[in-house]
């Protein structure tokens, strides 16, 4: 309207580099008029500065209709690449509304110029970025609710590591093909904060309201129990390495997979081990969990020791995260019992280890389902971890040949050097899990979740875990090998027909140690 005067907007973009140093301003397009640039902002290196542009989108708070597009002409430099990152955008218009970002994205560009370039935004500019923007690879995505928080977070906590790793691996390697279309693989993780309430909820958002396109697992069986239900409600496959009760594969499910060895014949090995040790125990102690992982594994393991010939002469369960172990230790101190086999998680037995100590308690041998094979359980107890017994389905070795990592002796020793631990088995089949949906997406040749689960149901492949291959119920079946701390290391003893090393048995006292 003649003789109207508009109100002047003024909106800024206030820009932070990785590195956390403010980098300038920028105002927003008006029209269809560009925005000014700043000449003087960028980041020096060697006296170099460097330019990147990217586009941006804006909205008010209230979700009023105004959507404009910036250039903004910033960067920094690393290596010879400009990698930068709008970490803050706060925009204030003329008349106070707030605005803010609803977009924000992480942008790698190849070097550009060594000094700053005054750029137009152009429709061929503009063409030419969202055409950039637009031929990013598609993704996968893979999601999990783990236990990053609580009870069983030392455990727990390898999962998201060991999925990382994965992903990582494979989406430098390429990604995955499906017909003529590449995608890489992303994750979307949530801590259950070790409640398995509210994992069933966050698997439900997964699947319902995020929509992932396939599971991976949780730590613990009961989590998986309760998880896979909504794997086979909503029919998206769940492949998992974090469960191994025989009840999770035990209600006809069609869509969990498991890379655990089933939890009924965990203590099968070292059974065996025990009617050959010098003096075979004349005594054993059962001593298990109340959880659905440690219940079958206290129902398979009495039959093994009757047939074994052991005399069971305690058979007892306790809570799952009970802390106190007075009163079954000094059952076993006045039994004078000789084998002690524990089934529970990492954060129990490293206190039945701290009050047998206290109490000396002293079997001439003790064996655990959790905890031995891990660095955290031997960093956590020191010298007090020598002469646990425990078992594994995995170790690092170059026989275990694999697609992506080569074989398990190198994958363990590039996750350690990133990770900062050694991996164990609970790791392997974390890193198992994530290829078992890969191989299987490449050989359906499609996303579909009904063709990807009957590719699973069918695998048949070598990793860095061990051959892939699942039972008509959806589980994996490995050997387990009975291990020893020895001298703060891990060492392989027996393989379930005959040593493998010299086992330290009977243990000493601890007044002797």
């Amino acid at each position: 309207m003649a003789g109207t005067t508009s109100k002047k907007r003024n909106p800024y973009l206030l820009l932070d580099t990785l590195d956390g140093s403010r980098q300038g301003r920028l105002r927003h397009v008006q029209g269809q008029r560009r925005s000014d640039e700043i000449p003087a902002f960028g980041h020096r290196n060697n006296g170099k500065k460097f330019l990147c542009t990217d586009i941006w989108k804006i909205c008010r708070m209230d979700g009023s209709p105004l959507s404009r597009q910036f250039n903004a002409s910033v960067g920094i430099m690393t290596n010879n690449r400009l990698l930068w990152t709008l970490n803050k955008l706060v925009c204030q218009n003329a008349i106070g509304k707030n605005i803010k970002k609803i977009s924000n994205m992480e942008t790698s560009m190849p070097l550009i110029s060594t000094r700053i370039i005054p750029v137009a935004l152009t429709a061929l500019t503009l063409s030419f970025l969202l055409s950039n923007v637009q031929a990013a690879p598609a993704e996968i995505v893979l999601g999990a609710s783990i236990q990053l928080t609580g009870p069983i977070s030392n455990t727990g906590r390898y999962y998201p590591d060991a999925y990382k790793f994965a992903v990582d691996k494979i989406n430098s390697a390429g990604g995955i093909k499906v017909g003529q279309k590449t995608y890489h693989l992303a994750l979307k993780l949530y801590d259950n904060q070790s409640d398995v309430n509210l994992s069933v909820r966050q698997y439900t958002q997964l699947v319902s309201h995020d929509k992932v396109n396939f599971l991976l697992g949780p730590y613990g069986s009961n989590f998986t129990v309760a998880d896979s239900a909504v794997s086979e409600k909503y029919h998206v496959p769940m492949v998992e390495g974090g469960g191994a009760s025989d009840e999770i594969f035990s209600r006809n499910f069609h869509y969990i997979f498991g890379t655990l060895a089933p939890g009924s014949a965990y203590f099968r090995s070292t059974v065996a081990m025990l009617t050959k040790l010098h003096p075979v125990p004349a005594s054993v102690a059962l001593l298990c969990a109340d959880d659905s992982f440690d219940v079958t594994l206290a129902k398979n393991t009495r039959p093994l020791l009757k047939a074994a010939g052991l005399n069971l002469v305690m058979d007892e369960r306790f809570s799952t995260n009970t802390t106190n172990f007075s009163s079954l230790l000094s059952q076993i101190k006045s039994r004078k019992v000789d084998a002690v086999l524990v089934g529970g998680h990492e954060t129990e037995i490293l206190n039945f280890i701290r009050q047998a100590k206290s109490l000396d308690v002293n079997p001439h041998i003790y064996s655990f389902t959790v905890g031995v094979p891990s660095e955290d359980f031997r960093k956590a107890l020191g010298k007090d971890a020598d002469y646990a017994f425990g078992m594994t389905a995995w170790l690092p070795s170059t026989s275990r040949k694999d697609k992506w990592f080569g074989d398990a002796k190198q994958f363990a020793t590039a996750y350690a050097a990133k990770y900062g631990y050694e991996p164990d088995y609970h790791v392997a089949s974390g890193v198992a899990d994530v290829e078992t949906i890969v191989n299987a997406i490449e050989k359906a040749n499609s996303l579909d979740p009904g063709k990807v689960r009957d590719a699973i149901a069918a695998s048949d492949f070598d990793s860095l875990y061990g051959k892939i291959a699942f039972s008509a119920t959806g589980q994996i079946n490995l050997d387990q090998t009975v291990i020893q701390v020895q001298d703060g290391a891990v060492k392989p003893v027996f393989n379930g027909q005959k040593f493998m090393d010299q086992p330290q048995y009977p243990i000493p006292s601890w007044s002797k140690r």
